[in-house]
């Protein structure tokens, strides 16, 4: 059992939205929120072995409860969405009235959910060489948002949006099959339902006449694990299919409003999405004191429908490499290594408006390398010393893109981790 209280209270003062590139003008915006957060958790569950037909088998049974009852309180400064902000060569002091009693005020409350489940899972070995796992997840979902304002302190409340949400009792199942087919390979085949609700995606007219029903999806996967050279490395490959439907999309006969907490609008349920690849790694001691790792990954997405890639900020290809050697003789006490992470390009299209005029914007990041460093020193059997250094070659790159609010992030530029360990 879990149980868990936050209370905040916080001004806030950011930049945002599209930037001007005649004038490098943004605007800056904030207020004062305050926050309050109680979530209560109770999981109870019973697993064991059983014995049928002379062989011996795994289960688990359980049932969990989830709550999360919040309220929200947002007041504006003056200026927000309309003060200008200096942003290209470093930004400007943003320094408003913190006086909000006669602002625009929205309460977000009762605000919150409750989910109530049940799970279990079987696994059986019907031979020495076959196992087999099946499981499945009931779940029941409830969801509540109202949402009142008032355009100053002596104002009335008044209800902007109330729409609760209710999912009836759903089962998600899931099960795989593992075959060994020598002491060291492996084959298998698993299958997992997909089942995620969306409350805060609302369906038009604005602001919104209800939540969009849950996203509904399959996952397969089927691949190969074992052993090289006598047990030194393990290898795995996969390939993977994953097809979706229901997410939500803009509806492009309404203009988007976005509201982290009362829900966005407005939006419609997209047909198929699918997510298909490959997933490949092998590591671990290819010489004594030498360790080494490396991991591929590609990855598809599409949207079946309109016969195009339905997550271009999703790189297509992914590697992973990673190695480390102890130094031999009386050198031992050393140990050095290194990282990196290489990825394809991302990138993200759209529209802004600037000035009243829409204007076109593309945002990439080409494919790029991240170069990581380690050196470590054993002091004695108990203590070491160790210092990591990442992005070493000080790389400029946006670890992910997004649009012109939000998700446009710049991956950290060269840094240094210095840690001393003491073992027993």
């Amino acid at each position: 059992m879990t149980h868990s209280e936050t209370d905040t209270q916080a001004h806030t003062a950011f930049v945002g939205g599209p930037i001007d590139p005649a004038t490098g003008l943004g605007v800056w915006a904030g207020g004062h929120y305050e926050y309050e957060n109680r979530q209560d958790l109770v999981d109870l569950n019973l697993s064991g072995n059983f014995a049928l037909l002379g062989r011996t088998h795994e289960f688990l049974v359980g049932a969990d409860w989830q709550r999360v009852k919040s309220n929200w309180l947002a007041a504006t400064f003056t200026g927000h969405w309309s003060d200008p902000a200096y942003v290209l060569d470093g930004g400007d002091a943003w320094n408003p009235n913190h006086d909000v009693s006669d602002r625009h005020h929205t309460r977000y409350g009762p605000w919150g959910q409750e989910q109530i489940g049940g799970y279990a899972v079987l696994r059986l070995h019907p031979t020495d060489r076959l196992h087999v796992v099946a499981g499945a997840r009931a779940s029941r979902y409830k969801f509540e948002q109202r949402v009142t304002y008032k355009l100053a302190a002596a104002d009335p409340w008044a209800v902007d949006s109330d729409l609760p949400f209710n999912v009836g009792t759903k089962i998600t199942p899931y099960g795989g099959v593992i075959y060994d087919l020598t002491d060291n390979w492996s084959a298998y085949v698993s299958y997992a339902g997909i089942y995620k609700p969306q409350s805060l995606m609302l369906a038009g007219p604005p602001p919104g006449s209800g939540s969009l029903e849950p996203i509904k999806g399959k996952s397969y996967e089927g691949g190969f694990k074992g052993e090289l050279l006598g047990g030194r490395l393990n290898a795995t490959f996969s390939i993977f299919n994953v097809e979706r439907t229901g997410t939500a999309m803009l509806d492009e006969r309404y203009s988007e409003s976005y509201d982290a907490w009362a829900g966005s609008c407005c939006y419609l349920l997209q047909g198929t999405v699918t997510s298909r690849g490959v997933d490949m790694e092998i590591g671990g001691e290819l010489l004594p004191g030498w360790q080494a790792a490396v991991g591929y990954t590609y990855n598809q997405t599409r949207d079946e429908k309109a016969g195009n890639t339905f997550s271009t900020i999703t790189p297509r290809h992914l590697l992973k490499l990673s190695t480390a050697y102890t130094l031999p003789g009386e050198w031992s006490r050393w140990k050095v290594g290194g990282s990196a992470h290489v990825q394809s390009k991302t990138l993200v299209s759209g529209s802004a408006t600037i000035n009243g005029v829409d204007q076109a914007y593309d945002f990439e990041e080409s494919g790029y390398a991240v170069i990581n460093a380690m050196v470590q020193y054993r002091l004695d059997p108990h203590w070491t010393l160790a210092i990591n250094i990442n992005n070493l070659l000080d790389r400029e790159y946006y670890e992910t893109v997004g649009d012109t609010w939000s998700g446009n992030w710049y991956g950290a530029p060269r840094n240094a981790m210095l840690t001393l360990t003491w073992r027993h």
